[in-house]
């Protein structure tokens, strides 16, 4: 039982670290694309 019990909470925290990393991957992805966009503008503008 117990083993049991840690086993699913060891699930449930692997499962909401990688929710969070997939959702921090998408805030640096964005502000990625923004700083190249950024660039892209100041250098043509």
């Amino acid at each position: 039982m117990r083993m049991n019990i840690s086993s699913t909470l060891l699930r449930m925290w692997d499962f909401s670290l990688r929710l969070f990393l997939r959702k921090f991957n998408l805030i640096i992805l964005i502000n990625v694309f923004w700083i190249l966009v950024e660039l892209y503008i100041t250098k043509f503008f």
